[in-house]
């Protein structure tokens, strides 16, 4: 034994002084050097994102000096010049410019053909006055893929707006990415939306980062890493703001293959000390063994051999012999002693598990229990009794219970209850009260449940009393709660209008509540006596086989759960929709349902919805026909279908988007929705007609022959002429091609590709024609909107003959000036009513509108070959001889001679006319006023010609 004891204390000295301490030194060692070789990695890729972050700031101020140069270029010309033109050819930060208006509308693009007409949605939060600036990514439609675009200011508050070309961007990202051991860098813009990937796939598909913190948080000019769950693996992450932007950069890297590889050296230097560490230990203990332990023992079998009466080691001599008895006699004595202390102590031990154990269990205990003596104070208490009670065993000890334990009844706060004292009283056991409450010394009130017993002696005397009590308050919580939730579920059921049903299945007797009788319109009492038949009777019959299967597949097991959407029909005669879910509550001994309880919820207005979202897919919202996507299913289904031969026609509305520029769109979609109401009395009831396209229809005729074919396209031209007649301000032109399928061959969409080639022809033939129909009848709109039949027209073709006859000019200058004469306020047709036709003067931004009907009309006559050589003059005839006219602010003889000849018998017109908001003045006082401004709006030669062979002006006022 006391070898055993010397060896386990060698060996807690040894785990104590050297063992541990050696193993927390190399563990703290260990950790230093893993933080140092994480901060070598963290450092690595912070520098690779600072790098990363000015590549990119310096990309985007190239980008900004270009624009700013391009917009500086944009002084006097609303286009862009043709050096602004070859400098986007050997430039390749931008792939399209655009110049904007005041409304965002594309005035001018490079290159040309751009399908970008307007921008104000992607530029409606944009300050009064912009400086450079950089926008969220969106599609581009001409460039088919995501885009930024940046944006600087031009002058009379344009805009330019150029397409960045991200290739670069691109190829830095996909150039940082293979220098990235197991990681990626990414480019994002302000609000985490993607503008380089290694993957331009993410990019198209607008993925957005915004939801990671590192980016959310990230300062202005700093950065930051962090480890986080990306994708289902931990990454290392570090991002940074563009300097000067709010551009940001983001590198990623696998945590886990960035790390291996600088831990697998930390892990073998660990191992090796470690092992150096044991073999050192293992060495100290077999010396100390040796040196220490084996002595010790030697020593004490000696004195053990002595204190058994043993003789010494040299014995023989009689002295020695009495000393021997001596020694043994003592050693019994000795022997007998160490008896008698070791009951003591074997008692005490004894004594002391027993209290240990009491101890143990009562700090074990769930409950909390105080003991008491005979006059009710305190003597001993548990842990869980002082958390309860707020008071520590030292601190209640010799208190008086009520002063520790303050009882009272639930919502009362005096306290009133003693179970403790009526013990004492009587002797017998008292539990407490439902729902009682103990007041806590520092405020807290706990609901308890408590036993309170008496403590006896052998005797039977009464010494004490024990209490047990334990803390009810999640349960009376939680009891609250149930009650509270099954409340709550009532008015649930009574506000959503759930009906609840119970089914006997072996008896076919139901119960239901007055939610599911309401929804069909009737009350419980109407529909007694409920059962399954009274069920069936209700249900659609179209859809009680498919419930009756549905039950089945549930009973089998085939199901998780009763769940169908059926009809019901309504007490007052329609069918209402409901969607029925229900579970088996109990199951019969053999494995047969014998109670299923579930609920009836109307679904009716869902259906309806659905419906309308069903129509909406297949029609067009505009016209009414059948979309594209309806038309594609259709050309599928009959080219599998007997309907053949098929033919297919395809209608081309000529001219719609001039009719959109000029008119404006309201007119347009009138255009379209005539055209859908031609072809709708045209076609047969079963030919399938619909809208593919922005100004194209198409119509599959089956069972049609090429007669039959040819007599249907002959009709549909008759009547776009009928209607043509009827409204001649709204001329719809037609270009038609069609194409027979005799059903030799399956594939309609060739059919489909010969019919459209065959509407392009005609449609080139007919172009002219078609758009010198829609000037007639803008022309004929011009004169419902403005003063032409009370020979306006007329009376300045006869100013501008005269005037041109005294310069000189040929026959074909005449002739063009007539022209000029009779269509210069052509653009009048896109200006609103309220303005045109306004009594009083115009508001400056009326009147800002109304300049714009220079540009309207020359937009016009541009896209009209008849009127394209006046495009320029319609454009500049309100120009003014000082400069200060538009709208491009021209002077001098910079204006063309015949904007400036007609601007002098317009404005003689319409002085000597009666307006709107003024009467008309005398010859004399227009020819005053002429004179007045000539130099200024007028040409002043021209004003003296004007007015020396005008035969109307009388000789005082012409030789002034």
């Amino acid at each position: 034994m006391a070898a055993q004891k010397l060896s386990r204390i060698v060996h807690g000295f040894l785990a104590k002084w050297i063992l541990l301490p050696g193993a927390i030194m190399l563990l703290i060692g260990t950790v230093i050097w893993c933080g140092i070789e994480a901060q070598g990695i963290l450092h690595n890729q912070q520098d690779t994102t600072t790098t990363l972050g000015r590549f990119v700031a310096n990309y985007l101020q190239d980008c900004e000096e270009d624009l700013r140069y391009i917009a500086s270029r944009l002084e006097k010309k609303a286009n862009f010049p043709e050096q602004i033109r070859s400098l986007l050819k050997h430039k390749d930060h931008f792939q399209a410019l655009y110049l904007l208006d005041s409304q965002s509308r594309v005035k001018a693009s490079v290159p040309n053909g751009s399908r970008i007409r307007d921008f104000s949605g992607l530029l409606s939060d944009l300050p009064p006055q912009p400086a450079s600036m950089t926008t969220a990514p969106y599609y581009s439609g001409d460039a088919k893929t995501i885009v930024t675009s940046m944006i600087a200011p031009a002058r009379d508050n344009h805009l330019v707006l150029a397409e960045l070309n991200l290739k670069s961007l691109q190829e830095a990202v996909r150039a940082f990415t293979n220098q990235i051991p197991n990681g990626q860098a990414i480019i994002a813009d302000a609000y985490g939306n993607l503008l380089a990937h290694p993957e331009m796939a993410q990019v198209n598909r607008q993925t957005n980062l915004g939801h990671l913190d590192i980016l959310a948080d990230l300062p202005q000019g700093q950065t930051s890493s962090t480890i986080s769950l990306v994708n289902d693996r931990w990454s290392l992450l570090s991002a940074t703001t563009v300097p000067g932007k709010k551009w940001k950069i983001l590198i990623k890297q696998n945590a886990f293959a960035l790390f291996t590889p600088a831990l697998w050296p930390v892990s073998l230097s660990f191992a090796a000390l470690a092992t150096m560490l044991l073999l050192f230990a293992l060495a100290a203990q077999r010396r100390m063994h040796k040196r220490v332990i084996i002595p010790l023992n030697a020593l004490n079998q000696e004195i053990d051999r002595l204190t058994q009466g043993a003789e010494p080691a040299q014995a023989g001599s009689p002295a020695e012999s009495v000393l021997g008895n001596s020694f043994t006699e003592l050693s019994r004595l000795h022997e007998n002693f160490r008896d008698m202390q070791n009951a003591i102590w074997d008692r005490e031990i004894s004594l002391w598990e027993n209290k240990e154990h009491l101890r143990i269990t009562l700090h074990s205990i769930g409950d909390g229990v105080i003991t008491t003596d005979t006059e009710g104070l305190l003597t001993s208490m548990n842990p869980v009794a002082e958390t309860l009670t707020g008071w520590t065993e030292a601190q209640a000890k010799g208190h008086h219970i009520q002063q520790v334990l303050r009882l009272t009844r639930e919502n009362r706060t005096t306290p009133h209850l003693d179970p403790i004292q009526e013990v004492l009283q009587t002797g017998e056991i008292r539990d407490l009260p439902e729902h009682a409450q103990l007041h806590a010394l520092d405020g807290h009130v706990y609901s308890i449940a408590d036993t309170a017993a008496p403590i006896r002696d052998t005797d039977g005397r009464l010494v004490g009393v024990v209490m047990v009590f334990r803390d009810e308050t999640e349960h009376v919580r939680q009891d609250a709660l149930l009650k509270e939730s099954r409340e709550r579920l009532n008015l649930a059921l009574e506000a959503g209008n759930i009906g609840l049903w119970d089914w006997h299945v072996q008896t076919g007797a139901a119960i239901i509540n007055a939610n599911w009788a309401e929804m069909l319109g009737y009350s419980v009492e109407e529909l007694q006596p409920v059962s399954i038949q009274t069920w069936r009777d209700l249900c659609h019959p179209e859809d009680l086989k498919m419930a009756d299967g549905l039950l089945t597949q549930y009973f089998n097991g085939e199901l998780p759960m009763y769940t169908c959407e059926l009809r019901m029909r309504h007490k007052n005669g329609h069918w209402a929709w409901v969607i029925a879910r229900g579970k088996v509550t109990e199951w019969g001994d053999s494995g047969e349902p014998v109670r299923i309880t579930g609920t009836h919820v109307d679904i009716t207005d869902r259906k309806i919805a659905e419906d309308e979202l069903r129509y909406m897919s297949f029609h067009d919202a505009l016209t009414g026909l059948y979309n594209r996507n309806f038309f594609e299913e259709e050309m599928h289904r009959l080219s599998t279908s007997r309907a053949f031969p098929l033919g297919i026609i395809i209608c081309d509305v000529d001219g719609l988007k001039l009719t959109n520029d000029t008119l404006g769109h309201e007119a347009g979609d009138q255009l379209l929705r005539t055209t859908a109401k031609i072809l709708t009395r045209t076609f047969r009831r079963e030919d399938i007609i619909a809208r593919i396209g922005g100004d194209e229809f198409a119509v599959l005729l089956p069972n049609t022959d090429t007669v039959t074919l040819k007599s249907i396209v002959k009709r549909l031209r008759q009547v776009a002429e009928e209607a043509n007649d009827q409204d001649p301000a709204l001329q719809i032109s037609l270009s038609i091609g069609y194409a027979l399928n005799d059903g030799t061959q399956s594939n309609l969409h060739t059919t489909f590709e010969h019919a459209d080639n065959a509407m392009y022809r005609e449609k080139m033939q007919q172009e002219k024609s078609s758009r010198s129909a829609i000037v007639q009848a803008l022309t004929k709109a011009l004169e419902a909107r403005d003063h032409v039949t009370d020979g306006h027209c007329d009376r300045i073709q006869d100013s501008v003959l005269n005037l041109a006859a005294c310069l000189d000019l040929s026959e074909k200058d005449k002739n063009e000036l007539l022209l000029l004469a009779r269509f210069h306020d052509l653009g009048k047709v896109g200006i609103r009513d309220d303005i045109l036709f306004k009594p009083g003067p115009l508001t400056e931004e009326e009147f800002a509108e109304m300049r714009e009907h220079s540009r309207i009309g020359y937009d016009i006559a541009r896209a009209v070959p008849d009127l394209s050589s006046t495009a320029d003059w319609i454009l500049k005839h309100h120009e003014w001889w000082n400069g200060k006219g538009y709208p491009l602010g021209l002077k001098g003889e910079d204006i063309p001679l015949p904007s400036r000849i007609l601007s002098i018998a317009d404005a003689y017109d319409a002085m000597t006319s009666d307006r709107p908001y003024r009467k008309a003045m005398t010859h004399e006082q227009a020819i005053a006023e002429l004179k007045r401004n000539a130099g200024t709006q007028f040409d002043p030669e021209l004003v003296r010609k004007f007015v020396t062979i005008a035969p109307f002006i009388p000789e005082s006022i012409a030789g002034a």
